[in-house]
């Protein structure tokens, strides 16, 4: 079983750490998971994203009115996302579907490239300074890894790791901290054997988070790899997306208000459709 830690300042000598239990809360990269050897036990590797992103100033604003998120998408596998930041700066996010992203070992110019061959936000960037070095991370990875053995435990993107384009994260490892700190009390008291209440924790967080993985799963496929005619992104799509009934839903599902399963059912989408046109119609 794991039994503790072996580690060391920056030129300090080694340090033996015993601990009845390690947890790794160190992120889909972990050391901890590696170490102590955890499986993949659910994955989706087909449709896979890329993101890379930078904080820029002098970003010209969407449109008149108080700072808000802003999202581009093409409908041929690549979306912009502009989150102001409280400094005034923008973070600018590429998110591409992976199998279309060609780095040519230059992940600065990809990232300029992208954004400047798009018609829609080239001019915002006119005048603008990419002020932070790009980072990102190559095909993001989505699923969920075994959350515990012998003396050791995962928390966070450690246990389960997702794509960003939901923004569910910090939400997913708040929760997840929060059940391994039950099972742990569980364990480390004697309430029940460390195998019984590690268990209740895998099956816990499968019930908190399993939802919102295979919806965001679903919408990577949807969004990112599958691309609709124009004249249907230009008016269903766009009629959805621009129906004020269907955008409160939307964020009302993305802040887990209502359940990610079936948020966006026949009766809403066909009134945001019916709306939307009705809308059109009456500009015209």
């Amino acid at each position: 079983r794991v039994c503790g830690v072996v580690g060391a300042t920056r030129g300090g000598p080694e340090e033996r750490i015993p601990a009845r239990c390690v947890v790794g809360a160190d992120g889909r990269f972990s050391l901890v998971a590696r170490e102590a050897g955890a499986g993949v036990t659910e994955e989706e590797t087909r449709c896979v994203s890329t993101v890379y992103f930078a904080e820029w100033e002098g970003v010209a604003p969407f449109a008149p009115g108080p700072p808000a998120g802003h999202v581009h998408t093409t409908g041929r596998g690549l979306d912009v996302l502009f989150f102001e930041m409280p400094d005034g700066r923008t973070s600018i996010n590429t998110h591409a579907r992976a199998d279309r992203v060609d780095l040519r070992g230059d992940a600065q110019a990809y990232y300029v490239d992208t954004l400047r061959g798009q018609p829609e936000i080239a001019p915002r960037l006119t005048g603008a300074k990419q002020v932070t070095g790009v980072r990102g991370v190559k095909r993001v990875g989505n699923g969920y890894r075994t959350p515990s053995g012998p003396g050791w435990a995962l928390v966070g993107d450690a246990a389960h790791y997702k794509d960003p384009v939901d923004g569910q994260g910090i939400y997913d490892a708040l929760v997840g901290a929060r059940l391994l700190d039950a099972a742990l009390a569980r364990a480390l008291s004697g309430e029940a054997p460390w195998d019984v209440a590690m268990e209740g924790y895998r099956r816990a967080l499968l019930d908190a988070t399993r939802d919102m993985y295979r919806e965001t799963v679903g919408r990577l496929r949807r969004e990112l790899y599958q691309e609709p005619p124009r004249v249907v992104a230009r008016t269903l799509i766009r009629w959805m997306m621009t129906d004020p009934t269907y955008q409160s839903r939307f964020m009302r599902y993305l802040g887990r208000e209502i359940s990610p399963r079936d948020w966006a059912g026949p009766s809403l989408v066909a009134g945001a459709v019916l709306r939307g046109l009705w809308r059109d119609l009456r500009g015209a």
